[in-house]
């Protein structure tokens, strides 16, 4: 069973799924991640599907959380090994 408390755990989880942190991942994976030319399209096109909020606090953040998880679908659907190989570099 967890090790933690159940509300730690929560904490935890929702620190991880927070678009300021995965905007952090995008930003990382872009700067050092070798990414196909391919895997950049996906990326922009799923940054630029983001519909305008005004209830967003930063939707530059919003944008890029967006974009990490289009990235992460696509690896998902299309090449589970390099997605593997993504996950691995981002621990």
């Amino acid at each position: 069973w967890p090790s933690m408390r159940t509300s730690n755990l929560q904490d935890v989880v929702v620190g991880t799924v927070r678009a300021e942190n995965q905007s952090r991942l995008l930003t990382s994976i872009r700067e050092g991640f070798d990414l196909s030319n391919k895997e950049k399209q996906v990326i922009s096109r799923g940054r630029n599907s983001v519909t305008k909020s005004k209830n967003r606090r930063n939707p530059a953040a919003y944008q890029d959380s967006t974009a990490f998880e289009a990235f992460v679908g696509y690896l998902y659907i299309q090449d589970r090994d390099r997605l593997v190989e993504l996950l691995q570099w981002l621990r």
